[in-house]
């Protein structure tokens, strides 16, 4: 008995230790770290609300919420002032934390998510010097669920990776390649003012034009992605949206670390979707006839993938399918967001609309807009950078620091996030003036450089090395579309229209864009 009486004890005293060792390394993560960290941003002079066990900040936060203008997404509506005067506070009515924090402790601050430290920048000078440091700031994700979104594509790959895939990817969005797109995208637009005429013939002259900009953004992408089977697109998109939906909900909740692996609906849902998903684009890149890899994005990643000459080129059919969601991400949602907040801000501000009509009808005189065209579109260029100023498509950026580094006269630890709200920093009176909160697309007369105090002020495609790959993409399909719909068309914002602007994953009308439209 007492052998089995000392292995009884040896067990009971080893479990004894394990459980200590796991409460100490609990409550390092949890309390002893975040002071130390907490502390040592004080010491130089970086405040922020203090930290509590466990919820970090999500007490001010729901106390911030709670007290705002900014309710939970189904409850927020916003009645638009119509007129030249209408204010777009999206900062203070969206993320007032980050307008009352910003204001309380400055440009720079510490919040905590849980029990996770959060450093937000919103200070250009140190966005310049994160964005060209590479090395030292890394792409980070505010969800973990982003990675089911994307995979791990050119949008979250660092180093050697996104070097190699950012090569791969470039000859896609090359001025030769733009230039071949230009008769796509106006075909498109054809079909969809064709359709309009149709139903407004029909229906009435309103619209709702955020889900036009998605079946247009929907028609071209499948074009110039997938010439040879574009009409199989049509469920992805439905799957990608799906997926979005979700990664939207799991944005207004704290994340519980390994929450996203347990059964619930919602994960069940999400994981169902992803794998159909991706289902669809093996069998697309299976199904293309390796002998004719044509001139869209698949034959192009198809050259990668079966190049042999250049050792490291070469993409797995994973990462291809990573890509195709990642262009999916950019190139549908993002790109569809902007002629729709266009769209808006002119059917209210008409005396723009008049002005950019008038400039299209001198430029075009009566043709579509061809590639040489565009860039003698300036109120339309003006236009589109202030409506990216306003409502940026990706309101946030996430960077990390692995090992300690250098930020100004900052000292960053390791296992810091950073979180840049490029939409504050378009918002930031500072640096665009008194009348920041209003529709001014003269501020961007004498180019982008020169709109605000800071160059470097205006990132609605981030900077540095990283800025998106895709921008002179979305920036000529926007230009396309908003010149031939002002050939077309007058419009006025619907009495229907509720303002009521989302920042989640992209700065989306929450309850759509309704406008009147009448032919000219």
């Amino acid at each position: 008995m007492d052998g089995l009486d000392n292995v009884t004890f040896g067990f009971g005293f080893g479990l004894l230790i394990i459980i200590v060792l796991l409460l100490r390394k609990f409550l390092l993560a949890t309390w002893w770290n975040p002071r130390q960290i907490e502390q040592q941003f004080r010491n130089q002079g970086i405040e922020g609300p203090s930290y509590k066990f466990l919820i970090g900040s999500f007490g001010e936060l729901a106390k911030i919420y709670g007290n705002s203008k900014a309710k939970p997404a189904d409850m927020m509506v916003v009645t638009p002032i119509i007129g030249s005067e209408m204010k777009h506070t999206i900062i203070q009515d969206v993320l007032p934390h980050i307008h009352l924090w910003t204001q309380k402790y400055g440009r720079v601050f510490l919040y905590w998510f849980g029990p996770s430290p959060r450093l937000v920048v919103t200070d250009p000078e140190l966005i310049k010097e994160i964005s060209n440091n590479t090395s030292s700031f890394l792409k980070a994700i505010a969800h973990p669920a982003v990675h089911d979104l994307v995979g791990d594509g050119l949008l979250i790959a660092e180093g050697d990776k996104w070097s190699r895939l950012r090569k791969i990817m470039s000859p896609f969005f090359s001025i030769e390649a733009l230039k071949g797109y230009v008769q796509t995208i106006v075909t498109s637009n054809n079909d969809m003012i064709k359709m309009w005429k149709d139903s407004i013939r029909s229906d009435g002259p309103e619209l709702e034009v955020l889900s036009q900009f998605q079946s247009l953004t929907k028609d071209i992408f499948a074009r110039l992605a997938f010439q040879s089977n574009f009409k199989k697109v049509d469920h992805i998109v439905k799957l990608q949206l799906q997926q979005l939906s979700i990664l939207t909900e799991l944005f207004r909740t704290p994340y519980i670390p390994g929450s996203r692996f347990l059964p619930t609906p919602s994960n069940i849902k999400q994981l169902m979707s992803r794998r159909e998903l991706e289902k669809l684009f093996r069998e697309l890149i299976n199904s293309r006839d390796k002998s004719n890899k044509g001139n869209d994005l698949l034959g192009l990643m198809l050259s990668a993938t079966n190049n042999d000459g250049e050792n490291g080129t070469k993409m797995s059919s994973k990462e291809m399918i990573d890509e195709c969601k990642t262009f999916f991400l950019g190139g549908f949602e993002s790109t569809s967001i902007l002629p729709t907040w266009a769209c808006v801000l002119l059917s209210i501000h008409t005396d723009w609309q008049d002005k950019a009509r008038n400039e299209v009808e001198q430029v075009l005189q009566g043709k579509p807009p061809d590639y040489d065209s565009l860039g003698r579109l300036k109120i339309i260029n003006m236009v589109l950078n202030e409506t990216l100023r306003l409502y940026s498509p990706g309101p946030f950026i996430m960077k990390t620091v692995e090992k300690e580094t250098k930020l100004g006269n900052l000292n960053i630890p390791a296992g810091i996030n950073i979180e840049i709200p490029l939409i504050a920093v378009h918002h930031d009176p500072e640096q665009w003036g008194a009348d920041v909160h209003q529709f001014n697309p003269a501020r961007f007369a004498e180019g982008a450089a020169k709109a605000s105090k800071y160059p470097r002020a205006f990132m609605p495609f981030t900077s540095g090395a990283r800025v998106c790959i895709g921008m002179n993409f979305a920036m000529m399909e926007a230009k396309i579309t908003m010149a031939m719909i002002l050939q077309k068309f007058t419009f006025y914002i619907s009495p229907n229209y509720k303002h009521s602007p989302e920042c989640m994953a992209t700065t989306r009308p929450l309850h759509g864009a309704h406008i009147v439209f009448h032919q000219i």
